[in-house]
């Protein structure tokens, strides 16, 4: 029976992974700054999934019912100061 990891990768899987990872994240570490953030953009960029589109279009569709109901009088905006002194730990 194979021995696996928490990622049901058998471990020595497990353990090339791991070093790959460190090796990469090392050869990273040495590069100008320019290209590093070059690359934790395109990293970033990756992690984005439709779910976060989708996040992302009922925000928008919320922000518009929101503007319409002020627009519309049906509710009253309150200035951010009066929000802020309501809570003063943010």
């Amino acid at each position: 029976m194979r021995k696996t990891g928490l990622s049901g990768l058998p471990r020595a899987a497990m353990l090339v992974a791991m070093k790959t990872t460190a090796t990469l994240t090392a050869q990273a570490l040495r590069m100008p700054v320019e290209r590093r953030a070059r690359l934790a953009h395109v990293l970033i960029q990756s992690l984005d999934t439709k779910s976060d589109v989708d996040a992302e279009q009922e925000w928008d569709a919320e922000i518009v019912r929101r503007v319409a109901e002020i627009r519309a009088g049906r509710v009253q905006g309150v200035p951010a100061s009066k929000v802020f002194a309501r809570n003063p730990r943010r």
